[in-house]
């Protein structure tokens, strides 16, 4: 049986990191030409720190409260076990099938990752009032803090992103990688002690 980890997935050279993300948040088609990037297969790209992968990283907030889910089964293993206030996951060839720029292929792809991890129901939509980029935080780029998470922040680069909903509303996921475990206070977020990196991170720092 085919490992599942070699499919290709999008990433940049690292070398090129900071041309990526000063071009991210700019619509031309310049900035866009100025950013290489290429497919390798996922099992290469998590070993090799001269790649970096953009990762949308998505969370759900409802005023002061923000859903919270733990890493199930499946999923990244590293983080197994962890809670979590990301949705995410990488960006494939797939999402390249009706994109123009790298921007447009992750941002395809972070709306592919959320319909793929939740049951999108009538009630989500009609109490959805935005999504957009987070506030205050451009990138989670963890890679000098000390904490890699066994390689985790070593070749990955967060790509944080906000879906705003006007009323609390249960999270129904589909498959078994995440458990929705209820909508919590940043206060209550920084006091549970396994919550992955990238979410602390966003509880901290997130205006």
């Amino acid at each position: 049986m085919k490992n599942k980890l070699t499919y290709p997935i999008l990433v940049i050279k690292t070398e090129d990191v900071e041309t990526f993300t000063e071009g991210y948040y700019v619509d031309s088609f310049e900035a866009d030409q100025a950013v290489p990037y290429s497919w390798v297969a996922r099992n290469v790209a998590e070993e090799d720190t001269s790649y970096l992968q953009p990762i949308p990283y998505v969370s759900i907030k409802c005023k002061n409260k923000i859903a919270l889910f733990l890493r199930y089964k499946g999923g990244e293993k590293r983080l197994a076990g962890r809670y979590t206030i990301g949705i995410a996951g990488h960006i494939e060839m797939k999402d390249a099938l009706w994109a123009d720029t790298v921007y447009e292929i992750i941002e395809h792809g972070a709306i592919r990752e959320i319909q793929e991890e939740l049951v999108i129901s009538p009630e989500f939509i009609k109490t959805m009032e935005s999504c957009d980029h987070a506030e205050g935080i451009e990138f989670i780029d963890l890679r000098a803090q000390g904490t890699n998470n066994e390689g985790v922040n070593d070749v990955h680069l967060g790509i944080p992103i906000t879906i705003k909903l006007t009323k609390k509303i249960p999270m129904v996921v589909n498959g078994d990688e995440l458990k929705f475990i209820g909508w919590k206070t940043k206060e209550e977020l920084q006091k549970l002690d396994n919550l992955e990196d990238w979410s602390l991170y966003l509880v901290n720092n997130e205006t």
